[in-house]
């Protein structure tokens, strides 16, 4: 059974209904995620990968856009930009729940009083990235941030520099930042400069600085 033909069995489906564990039990066979929301502050992975997002916050709270990456292990990051291979979550009142991808995917529908309600979206486990990256671009050229399991690669050009980084859950980026957020709220700051120079720097949640973890000129 391939992606299409699970969304179709999926589609039409009554919001509120609980799927069977036989449902997932079938996709997970098959190598397929079914990806929807539920209420207005869950999401829910299931198949061949099972997790639960609690987004309230991210989606009510803060004014920020959302969007998430998954790997094939299930791990989930978040982000406030676009990129490859995330996932665009959208909340709204015309259909409550959204998902916008690139990603290969497939469609279905769920129902409330006759009218579609929420979308949600499957897909193949293969078509998931290992890794996620970021893309900076600036008046010296492309930069690339590459999150890995145990720590970051930042490239540009040819030059590629490894930092001991990881547990990261969340990703913020804006013109002249990108920040990287553990679960205790403590982050680090990077910032590629002028000259071809990168600084990262550490900050506990109070947005104290810590410490200077690398600074490098490519």
């Amino acid at each position: 059974m391939n992606k299409y033909d699970f969304a179709n069995m999926l589609n039409g489906t009554l919001y509120g209904k609980v799927f069977s564990t036989d449902i997932f039990d079938l996709a997970k066979k098959h190598g397929l995620v079914v990806i929807h929301g539920i209420s207005d502050d869950l999401i829910e992975i299931d198949g061949a990968l099972s997790n639960e997002l609690d987004v309230y916050n991210k989606l009510h709270v803060e004014p920020d856009e959302l969007y998430f990456s998954l790997d094939k292990s299930g791990e989930v990051k978040y982000f406030n930009t676009p990129g490859e291979k995330r996932i665009h979550v959208i909340y709204d009142k015309e259909i409550t729940w959204n998902f916008e991808t690139d990603i290969e995917n497939a469609a279905f529908y769920m129902l409330l009083d006759k009218k579609v309600y929420t979308k949600g979206i499957v897909i193949n486990l293969n078509d998931l990235e290992d890794d996620s990256n970021i893309n900076f671009k600036d008046s010296i050229g492309d930069w690339k941030l590459k999150l890995l399991k145990d720590h970051i690669e930042i490239s540009f050009n040819p030059e590629a520099r490894v930092y001991d980084i990881k547990d990261i859950v969340v990703v913020k980026q804006n013109d002249n930042y990108v920040f990287l957020y553990k679960k205790d709220g403590s982050y680090y700051q990077i910032k590629f400069e002028e000259d071809a120079f990168l600084s990262i720097d550490l900050y506990d949640a109070e947005d104290d600085f810590v410490d200077t973890i690398g600074c490098w000129t490519f």
